[in-house]
């Protein structure tokens, strides 16, 4: 009852201080400007000597790049990085959860920081909540800087209730969030894509396990995303935890044994021990080596996007790429809502005969069925401008060489990636939706590059295949309506039974009733621009 009363007590003082004039306005944080440490040619590191021999005799302008197609190895080189990284990391991520990957990561990112290295680490302060004094316990380490990127009033000790509340009286503010991931070593090697630190993203969920993709890439692109990472975290909206929270230093050394133990019981995961360069170098090499050298456009929101209104330069550049394709566009989104401009584009391209496949989530394998409804409304459109859709079904999983996903855990689609004639590939975070559009912040790489566009593609073609991906048709039923006869064009779902024979669903295919239902109310919101 005590904790009951508290918990009422804190979301009135809340609600009250929200409601007073002049007290929901955002001031941010004003600091010393702290940019990305440059090489120092007489002590040169590990990752700094590795780029040097990639990198020789490429031509000038390029950058080393690499697809990262599982979660495995996404894990693995963001280990590997961490363990080699000589003098900075910097690291940004919309989610970090405390689970069994992002507790072993922490503890690599901790020993980095005691050996050395400059840490900092940007989190968006949506979830928050529940790891908030972890990370500013981690704040107090000389090495390693912690910001929280447009945060909340509501800190721990505080309710989801409360920070409901808050999100409600600040929602114009608190509705745009940082979505972008890069994880960068010595400015040098930077992966970008749509990977947050989390089981699920690393093949390790018991409950799911995403489809993901990132790049790798080396070079002049890794320095642009280092000068990115700068640009936000030098912004107001990125608040030091310490400033957010109560830091408490005598925590540090337990936390560090803590983490420890915990990532010296995990024997059987499959990560460079850190016991040496060697080791760390060979484990780069399997889960991400260069594999070309190309032209590499670094792609991101200003972090002021947060407080403007306007449309993504990300979309925008994006848009311009779809207009140079003349023969086949590939688009691999998790969340899809396009408006009438874009379909417009897609429908102009098939036009003049260009082939347009699409691939997404079906409702039975979608993470959010409220972002699903919103492609409710497309799903129709894009099928009347003649584009491909395929829909991913349950049981579509990527393997890792050592790491599966465990039995009965769901796949859903988080990668964002398009692939352009087969000629360049896009890979971030951003989904072609609105939210992403107008309202997060987004980073992606665009290379033009043939091999990576290539294995891409390749990858998005096993996935939209029938075994395990839906196609999605409009089949015209004849109808008789007041006597007459009438054409109805309906959606149906075309796959292969576990016989091997082809079936059509004439509804959202191992999706119950209850989903049903609830993404076709929804879909029937006035929530365009939200989702």
């Amino acid at each position: 009852m005590a904790s009951g009363r508290r918990s009422t007590r804190s979301i009135a003082a809340l609600a009250l201080a929200l409601a007073l004039p002049g007290c929901a306005t955002y001031r941010g944080y004003s600091g010393p400007v702290e940019n990305v440490l440059a090489r120092d040619p007489a002590r040169p590191t590990a990752l700094d000597a590795r780029l040097e021999r990639e990198g020789e005799g490429q031509a000038p302008g390029e950058s080393g790049a690499s697809v990262i197609a599982t979660g495995e190895d996404a894990l693995l080189a963001r280990l590997a990085l961490t363990d080699l990284a000589g003098r900075s990391l910097d690291i940004q991520t919309y989610i970090w959860d405390l689970d069994r990957s992002g507790r072993i990561v922490l503890a690599r990112v901790l020993a980095a920081a005691d050996r050395g290295v400059r840490v900092r680490l940007l989190l968006d302060d949506t979830t928050t909540i529940t790891s908030e004094r972890t990370f500013a316990t981690l704040d107090t380490h000389p090495n390693l800087d912690v910001r929280f990127f447009n945060p909340f009033r509501t800190r721990a000790g505080g309710t989801w209730a409360a920070r409901g509340l808050e999100f409600l009286f600040d929602f114009a503010r608190l509705n745009r969030r940082m979505h972008n991931k890069a994880w960068i070593a010595d400015d040098g090697f930077a992966i970008v894509g749509g990977r947050n630190v989390s089981d699920e993203y690393f093949l390790i969920s018991e409950e799911r396990n995403f489809r993901d993709l990132d790049l790798m890439a080396a070079g002049e692109a890794a320095h642009r995303a280092s000068e990115v990472f700068d640009r936000y975290w030098n912004s107001r909206w990125a608040v030091p935890a310490g400033h957010l929270a109560r830091p408490d230093a005598a925590r540090l050394d337990a936390l560090r044994e803590r983490l420890a133990a915990f990532a010296s019981r995990e024997e059987d995961f499959p990560s460079s021990a850190g016991a040496n360069a060697a080791e760390a170098a060979a484990v780069l090499e399997r889960s991400a080596p260069i594999r070309t050298w190309a032209p590499v456009e670094v792609l991101a929101d200003e972090p002021s996007k947060i407080e403007e209104h306007g449309t993504s330069s990300i979309a925008e550049r994006l848009v311009a790429e779809t207009a140079r394709v003349e023969r086949e566009l590939r688009l691999e989104m998790a969340y899809l809502s396009l408006r009438r401009p874009a379909l417009e584009q897609l429908a102009e391209l098939v036009g003049r005969g260009v082939r347009v496949r699409v691939l997404t989530n079906a409702l039975a394998t979608t993470d959010v069925v409220f972002a699903h409804a919103g492609y409710v409304g497309t799903r129709k459109r894009l099928l009347v401008a003649g584009v491909e859709l395929h829909e991913l079904r349950p049981g579509g999983h990527e393997r890792g060489r050592v790491l599966s996903p465990p039995l009965g855990s769901r796949a859903s689609l988080h990668s964002k990636a398009a692939v352009f004639d087969e000629r360049a590939l896009f890979v971030g975070s951003l989904n072609l939706d609105p939210r992403s559009i107008r309202l997060n912040t987004e980073i992606g790489l665009l290379v033009e590059s043939r091999e990576l566009a290539l294995e891409v593609a390749r990858r998005f073609d096993a996935i939209a295949s029938p075994e395990s991906s839906w196609r999605v048709e409009l089949r015209t039923r004849r109808v008789e309506r007041n006597g007459a006869p009438f054409e109805l064009r309906e959606l149906a779902w075309v796959g292969r039974g576990s016989d091997g024979a082809e079936r059509v669903w004439s509804h959202e295919p191992r999706a119950g009733l209850w989903r049903r239902s609830v993404a076709r109310l929804l879909s029937w919101l006035p929530l365009e621009g939200l989702i």
